[in-house]
C-alpha cells in the first residue's frame, strides 16, 4: 500500500508489471474491461466466472436431503404427537401443536434460505432475491430465539422474570418456614 502511495499507482511501481503490456493494453487485447472483477481478484483472489461442478452437485444434494429430512421430521413429530394426545387433555394437545409449529417454522426458514443460496449459484437472480436470501440466512440464525420467545410461554415468562418485568407467582415458589431443616441453625 505504501508503494502505491509512493509511486502514484500500481503501474508506476518498478518491477511490478513484469509483462510486456500495460493493463490497458491487456484490456484491449482481451476484450471487455472489468474493473470491478479485477479489483475483487486483486484484493481477495476471487476469480469471476468460476464453475465448480462437484460443489454444485453437493449443494443440490444437501438441499434435497435436508428438505426430505425436514419433511420426514415434521411428519414423524406430528404422528407422535397425535399418538400421545389420544385420550389426553386439550392442554397437552395445545402444547404438542405449539412444539410442532415451532419446529416446522425453524425448518422452513432454514430450508428457504438454503434453496435461495443454491439457486443463486446456478442462475442470475434479481437483486431482491439476493436480499431475501441474505435476510433469510441471518433470520435463520436468530429465528429460533424469536420463535421460542413468541410461542413458548415458559421461556417468555422466564425472560420477563429475569428482566424484572414480571414477578414470580407466590404459588409457584417453594414456601419454607423458618422451622424447616433448610433454615435451622446448628451450633
Amino acid at each position: 500500500m505504501n508503494n502505491i502511495i509512493k509511486y502514484g499507482s500500481i503501474e508506476g511501481i518498478p518491477l511490478y508489471n513484469c509483462s510486456a503490456h500495460t493493463p490497458q493494453e491487456w484490456s484491449e487485447l482481451d476484450g471487455i474491461r472489468r474493473p470491478v472483477a479485477g479489483i475483487i481478484d486483486m484484493t481477495y483472489g476471487i476469480l469471476m466466472n468460476y464453475a465448480n461442478i462437484p460443489h454444485g452437485f453437493n449443494n443440490i444434494l444437501v438441499v434435497s436431503v435436508t428438505c426430505l429430512l425436514y419433511v420426514s421430521f415434521c411428519f414423524v413429530l406430528g404422528k407422535k404427537f397425535k399418538q400421545a394426545s389420544n385420550g389426553n387433555s386439550s392442554k397437552s394437545n395445545k402444547m404438542s401443536t405449539q412444539i410442532f409449529l415451532q419446529s416446522a417454522m425453524i425448518c422452513a426458514i432454514n430450508q428457504i434460505a438454503s434453496i435461495i443460496y443454491v439457486i443463486m449459484n446456478f442462475i442470475d437472480v434479481p437483486f431482491w432475491l439476493i436480499i431475501v436470501g441474505h435476510s433469510m440466512w441471518q433470520f435463520g440464525h436468530g429465528a429460533p430465539a424469536l420463535i421460542y420467545l413468541c410461542m413458548n410461554r415458559t421461556i417468555r415468562n422466564g425472560l420477563l422474570r429475569k428482566l424484572g418485568l414480571k414477578k414470580q407467582k407466590v404459588g409457584s415458589a417453594i414456601n419454607r418456614d423458618s422451622n424447616s431443616a433448610a433454615f435451622t441453625k446448628t451450633n
